[in-house]
């Protein structure tokens, strides 16, 4: 069936493909190429008019600046349209009907007093997955990271504006993990109502520790594709180790639950002790985030040059 699914996948996009192209060199564009044209009377000048889906990188989010807010934009469209973010984020969903499928191997009572760590543990494990992405954002910018060395904007902000980009896909897939994993294993209210800070958490702690590895160790990717460029063997083994150190630094996750295990057997009555302790986690690590952003971007303004290089450059 796994088979069967792929071959229909591919012989769907091509066919979508083939059709799009006989379209394009027909000039078949169903009016959408011509709708912001307008030609004078009398000239033979052409004159265009911004149109509605062109404005999507104007848009500006009041509590931002507006260097997070454009850096952000257009990294986010560039991720909507690149086909490496779709296989990363469709092998986490593959992955997780595994994970949710195991369920039927496991006994009941062992399954109950796992109920706590089920969520923080599958969301160390999905990190472990989205650092290789999170961890070289500007390898996939390639030639176009010369605009942001040559922006005036505060390092910090870009910074920012690259995690607010990979926010959508992270939060989304991290909330969809935690949704399908509450309701697969059926788990309690506030159990699942934790793993939602849990899950802020999580993504707040991988944005620091990819912000620190895009800035020491990027590398250039190839365009349509996840595999990387011929990496020096010092890059190869740092990011290999860094898949371990990011697991150390998501400890955080299984504290709370980890106080309501050792706790739940002395108190008499049911406290949400994981749901709070996870409320207070989430707000905590925000703080962190925000707190490093000024010193990773001073970091990252030192080191933006050699950045540049890494990522420009096209030996394979």
């Amino acid at each position: 069936m796994g088979t069967c699914g792929v071959v229909l996948i591919g012989v769907l996009g091509l066919i979508r493909a083939y059709g799009s192209t006989l379209k394009f060199q027909r000039g078949e564009t169903g009016g959408r190429a011509s709708a912001g044209i307008r030609v004078c009377a009398g000239q033979g000048i052409t004159s265009t008019s911004p149109q509605a889906h062109s404005r999507f990188l104007e848009l500006r989010i009041p509590v931002l600046p507006e260097e997070s807010c454009a850096v952000a934009l257009a990294e986010f469209r560039s991720m909507l349209r690149a086909p490496e973010m779709k296989i990363m984020f469709g092998m986490l969903v593959l992955i997780l009907m595994i994970f949710v499928e195991s369920r039927s191997t496991m006994d009941s009572k062992i399954l109950e007093p796992m109920q706590l760590f089920l969520i923080p543990s599958a969301l160390m494990f999905m990190a472990i997955l989205l650092i290789p992405l999170v961890g070289n954002q500007f390898g996939f910018d390639r030639d176009g990271f010369r605009c942001l060395v040559l922006s005036p904007a505060e390092r910090r902000w870009i910074l920012l504006g690259k995690n607010l980009a990979f926010s959508p896909f992270v939060i989304a897939t991290s909330l969809l993990w935690v949704m399908v994993i509450s309701i697969g294993f059926r788990l309690p209210v506030l159990t699942a109502l934790a793993g939602l800070f849990q899950s802020v958490s999580m993504a707040v702690i991988l944005f620091i520790c990819g912000n620190l590895l895009s800035i020491l160790f990027p590398f250039r990717v190839q365009s349509g594709a996840v595999k990387p460029t011929k990496r020096p063997i010092r890059i190869m083994l740092a990011h290999f180790f860094c898949m371990f150190a990011v697991q150390f630094a998501m400890v955080p996750l299984v504290l709370p639950a980890m106080v309501e295990f050792l706790l739940r057997p002395y108190t008499t009555t049911q406290l949400p002790i994981n749901f709070l302790l996870s409320a207070v986690l989430a707000a905590l690590m925000s703080c962190v985030y925000w707190l490093t952003l000024m010193p990773l971007g001073r970091f990252l303004a030192q080191r933006e040059i050699r950045i540049l290089s890494a990522v420009t450059a096209e030996v394979e």
